[in-house]
């Protein structure tokens, strides 16, 4: 098929790729439209210079996983400008609340230990929620600021979090 008539077939597609990701973020609906076409074209080039076949299925596809991709880096981006808001407001620290200094100490050296370890694993994430747990951010606003469920959140917490943790205050107590 020529690009005419696959441009035929897949401009509905087109329309609801770019409304789909203007619906779910601020983007607006022509630019992520003309960003959709700009891939699939680039994607139609590429494979007909390769002499791939080039389907309609094919780039409905590839439609799907560009707004898809528009989505994601656009949240990305909002996630990183939500992260600097919540340190810039100055959250009082867990630490503030508790009144036994040797327990916050050793509280916030296994928190550290912690963070330094899934650091080195490149989970970059849970080090994320760590310090957020440690700021007194409330799970409900974690679990939207990662834009994951509540449930999701508290295993994650209890599993990588919590039971380690517990696990480091034992040995230190």
């Amino acid at each position: 098929m020529n690009w005419e008539e696959l441009m035929s077939s897949t401009t509905k597609n087109v329309e609801y790729w770019a409304s789909y990701v203007s619906r779910r973020t601020s983007l607006d609906k022509e630019d992520v439209g003309q960003d959709l076409l700009i891939i699939i074209w680039r994607e139609y080039c590429r494979r007909s210079a390769a002499g791939k076949p080039v389907t309609r299925y094919f780039l409905q596809e590839r439609l799907r996983y560009a707004a898809l991709r528009t989505m994601t880096q656009f949240y990305a981006k909002k996630s990183v400008q939500k992260l600097e808001l919540f340190i810039l407001e100055g959250f009082e620290t867990i630490d503030d609340r508790w009144e036994d200094s040797e327990r916050r100490k050793a509280v916030n050296e296994a928190l550290d230990e912690l963070v330094a370890e899934y650091h080195a694993k490149g989970e970059e994430r849970t080090c994320l929620i760590i310090e957020l747990v440690r700021v007194g951010t409330k799970n409900k606003d974690i679990a939207e600021f990662l834009e994951i469920g509540e449930g999701n959140l508290s295993v994650l917490i209890r599993r990588k979090i919590k039971n380690p943790l517990e696990e480091k205050l034992c040995e230190i107590e």
